[in-house]
This record gives structure tokens, C-alpha cells and sequence, in this order.
């Protein structure tokens, strides 16, 4: 018996017909191709099932779900990498950031100029409407930096929600023996808190601060934890307070947060900031007088300002400004890391005079 098995196929001249030997065998190729990726993709959920996917792939999933590229934070056109102004073609004002934690606002302003954005010394500011929270001008606004004694906002916050103003405090060894001569204080002094509230946001006394803290219910420990908490209530999640004071360089803070706290207490508590407005207090045989030379500008509602060597000067202050177009507008600014506070802020001030739009519905 003759067994012949010829496994080449020929067209009807007898040649080999490579027509057929090319089609089956991309169809050999690409079956196996389909075979292995199978495997391959059946192998890395098998591990995934087993251990979980690796670091690598969760932060690339989370950048895509946030909207993030990994080289910066980026909320839609806004790369918060770069300052908003002339530098940035698409970065108008009354451009709002939208992610989870993020206040929606109106989008009243706009500006006729980006060219003559201001150049401060500071290494970050900002400038939001007081009444609608609108920003109109920011630089660097998530830039966390120590704040100094404009933690004293904060200090006097607390004090005004959270203690008997009318209670007195007596001025212990440690508060006495505090870095600084403002307020004027000696051991052994007993005081209210409202009339320590003066001291504190006129001289920036860093002992008055220290003998509010004292004097909550339960003591400066549980003061520093109330501090802390009011800050994460109001959402400023690039703040902590280390003192009551600012002496700490850790009491750190970004002008954003700021803003938020600025805004809270002129909604809630505004008798602190007229507090911040008078030029001198007597009580008790003893004057106090208000170191803040912005009060000397006619459009000043009132402010504090900070400085140790680490923060540089900081302020947190409130302005009733003319727009370019549509009048009057009641305007908060904060800044950070300036070597010049006056002059940034006065610099602020002229270029929203200058350009900002205020559009009325």
C-alpha cells in the first residue's frame, strides 16, 4: 500500500500555489496573536484579582479621573503651575476652578488689560470680590508659605465664637514671658477678652494671644485643637496653626485659604475688622496704638498684617475700590512672601482701578 501524503497544494499547472500558503498563514498569525493576548490579558487579571493593581496604575487612574496630567494640577484650561495675567492668554478674569471642594461663584469681572498684570515682590497674592467670593486676579494661589500674625484673625475668631468675651484672664509667667513688647501687658494683669481682642489686632500682641489661649475652657492645647478645626470647617485645607500668635513658622497657610477665612469673619464676625480700623484704645490706664500703616489709605476697611523672618510680610486686608467700569466694589486681598506689602498692595489696587470690570446684571 502505497501512502503518499502531500501536504503542498498546487494550482492546476501543478506549481505550488504561495497565494494560499500566504492567506493561511496570516490566519495562523493572527489566531495565534488573538491566542496570546488572551493568555496575556487572563494572566494580569488573575494577578490583579490576587495582589491588586500596582502603585503606577492607581495614580494613573486617579490623574484620569481628576483631570490631571501628572505633571501639574490642570482643572480644565487652568494650569494652576503658571499665574493667572498676562502670561496667560486664557486666564480673564471671573475664570472660576470647579473641582470637588471648590465654591461655585459668579463670573461678574472681567479685565480690559492682562498686559499690565501687577509684578509684586510677593511670591503669591490674590483679589475676590468680598460680597460674591469672586476671584479676580490670583498669582500662585495654592503656594503654602508661614503667615506670621495674620494667624491673630484666626486667634480672634475663636475667641469671638467660642468664649465669654466679658470673662476675664489674668496674664500668666509663660504669656508674659512671650517673644515681643506689643500690648504692653504685665504679669499678674487681669483683663477681659474683649479688651484684649485691641491689643492683639492693633499691636499684634503676641502675649495678648497668648493669654486668650490660656484662658479657654479647656486651655491652650484645646485652643490650638479649636483653631484647627475651624480651619478644616471652612475648608482651608492648605492651613495649620502651631501658636496662637504667628511667632511659629509653622502656622502656614496659601492666599486662597486666606481669602476664605477673610471672607468668613466680614460675613459672621465684621466687628473684628473695625476693631483692626481704630487708631487708638485706653483702658485701665494703658493706650494702645494701631501699627497697620494701611489704615492711612482711604479705601482701607480693615486688615491685619504679619511678619516674621520665615513669612517675610503677609497681610490679609479689605478694600472699597473704584472699578475701571461699574462702580464701587468691596474687595479682599491677601499676600504672601512680599518684601514690600505697601507697595504690592497699593500696586493690587491701581491695576484693578485700572482694568477690572465690574459687570451688573
Amino acid at each position: 500500500m502505497n501512502l503518499n501524503f502531500n501536504l503542498v497544494k498546487t494550482d492546476i499547472h501543478g506549481e505550488p500555489d504561495y497565494k494560499s500558503y500566504i492567506k493561511w498563514g496570516l490566519v495562523i498569525m493572527l489566531f495565534g496573536v488573538s491566542t496570546t493576548s488572551f493568555l496575556v490579558q487572563g494572566a494580569l487579571a488573575l494577578k490583579d484579582a490576587v495582589f491588586g493593581p500596582n502603585d503606577s496604575e492607581q495614580t494613573m487612574a486617579l490623574d484620569g479621573q481628576n483631570g490631571r496630567n501628572g505633571s501639574g494640577r490642570v482643572v480644565g484650561n487652568n494650569s494652576y503651575d503658571n499665574p493667572r495675567g498676562s502670561d496667560d492668554i486664557n486666564s480673564g478674569a471671573g475664570q472660576v476652578s470647579q473641582d470637588a471642594n471648590t465654591e461655585i461663584v459668579p463670573n461678574d469681572y472681567t479685565l480690559l488689560n492682562n498686559t499690565a498684570f501687577p509684578r509684586t515682590s510677593g511670591r503669591a497674592f490674590l483679589a475676590a470680590d468680598l460680597e460674591t467670593g469672586e476671584i479676580i486676579i490670583e498669582q500662585n494661589e495654592d503656594f503654602v508659605s508661614p503667615v506670621a500674625s495674620v494667624t491673630k484673625l484666626m486667634t480672634a475668631l475663636i475667641a469671638y465664637e467660642k468664649m465669654d468675651l466679658q470673662k476675664y484672664a489674668i496674664v500668666s509667667r509663660d504669656a508674659y514671658n512671650t517673644y515681643g513688647g506689643q500690648g504692653k501687658l504685665n504679669l499678674g494683669d487681669k483683663i477681659k477678652i474683649f479688651d484684649l481682642m485691641y491689643p492683639v489686632l492693633m499691636e499684634s500682641s503676641n502675649d495678648g494671644t497668648e493669654v486668650v489661649a490660656e484662658a479657654y475652657d479647656t486651655g491652650r492645647a484645646g485652643f490650638m485643637l479649636e483653631m484647627n478645626r475651624k480651619a478644616k470647617e471652612l475648608q482651608m485645607f492648605d492651613t495649620y496653626y502651631d501658636d496662637p500668635s504667628g511667632l511659629s513658622p509653622r502656622n502656614v497657610s496659601s492666599v486662597r485659604d486666606l481669602m476664605k477665612l477673610g471672607r468668613y469673619i466680614y460675613q459672621k464676625d465684621p466687628s473684628l475688622y473695625d476693631m483692626t480700623r481704630v487708631r487708638q484704645y485706653s483702658i485701665l490706664g494703658r493706650t494702645w496704638n494701631n501699627q497697620n500703616r494701611l489704615l492711612n489709605y482711604n479705601y482701607f476697611l480693615g486688615g491685619k498684617n504679619g511678619y516674621i523672618d520665615e513669612a517675610k510680610k503677609t497681610t490679609v486686608s479689605l478694600f472699597e475700590i473704584p472699578m475701571a467700569k461699574g462702580g464701587n466694589r468691596k474687595i479682599i486681598i491677601t499676600l504672601l512672601k512680599s518684601d514690600d506689602r505697601e507697595g504690592d498692595v497699593l500696586k493690587i489696587i491701581d491695576y484693578l482701578k485700572k482694568n477690572a470690570v465690574y459687570n451688573i446684571k
